[in-house]
């Protein structure tokens, strides 16, 4: 990744300050999502800002890597905010987009009895498609 883009968006920073707020994204909910965001996002404990964040932040995406075997699109840090990775900063800046979309659809499944996420076998289909592969480009 050769952009970073770290932002607040508070309906990023609502749902990550609640008490289930690892819980809320730790799954899918539509395919525009995992085009954009890919199937999964890494998630950074709350660490006070400074030094003790900086090295909170730089040790989540190797343990993500190791999981997935590949790099996250977004770091969602509890009670704080957001960073977007990305080769250009036009990926970054959609990252952002859909992140903030995916929040307040996320926020309305709460409303609606909770997120109800798309299987892993469904969310593996959608980020594997051929189809979803070549949509992924324009959002680069």
């Amino acid at each position: 990744m050769q952009f970073v883009g770290h932002t607040h968006p508070s309906a990023a920073v609502g749902l990550l300050s609640g008490l289930r707020s690892r819980d809320l994204f730790a799954g899918c909910l539509f395919p525009d999502q995992i085009v954009v965001l890919g199937p999964a996002m890494a998630y950074v404990p709350y660490a006070d800002p400074g030094l003790p964040l900086a090295l909170t932040v730089r040790q989540t995406p190797a343990e993500f890597l190791d999981r997935y075997r590949r790099g996250p699109k977004v770091l969602l840090m509890e009670n704080h905010g957001v960073i977007a990775l990305g080769s250009t900063a036009q990926e970054v800046l959609n990252i952002t987009h859909m992140l903030v979309k995916t929040c307040r659809i996320l926020a309305h499944s709460l409303v609606a009895g909770g997120p109800r996420f798309l299987s892993p076998t469904a969310v593996d289909r959608i980020d594997k498609r051929p189809d979803e592969l070549a949509r992924r480009v324009g959002f680069v």
